[in-house]
């Protein structure tokens, strides 16, 4: 999952995953709350996780929010009607 996050932010950032160290700060990276929620979206949907914001509260850095995606609950999916 650590790549897969590192991947998507990245190309909301227009840089290259590797660059996106542990300690990174989010809010040096993402100074734009429309950009985020790009993120936010296109993880939940890529990863089949139900994000739940409230414990992204405190997040701060790329290592942090990679534990707290990690131990997220996989989204249950829908049927098709």
């Amino acid at each position: 999952m650590e790549k897969e996050v590192r991947a998507i932010v990245a190309k909301h950032l227009n840089i290259e995953p590797e660059s996106l160290k542990d300690d990174a700060l989010l809010q040096d990276l993402v100074q734009d709350s429309i950009v985020l929620i790009g993120i936010v979206a296109e993880l939940s949907d890529k990863l089949k996780l139900n994000i739940d914001p409230v414990k992204l509260n405190n997040v701060r850095t790329i290592g942090e929010a990679i534990k707290a995606l990690t131990a997220m609950t996989p989204a249950t999916t829908r049927p098709n009607y």
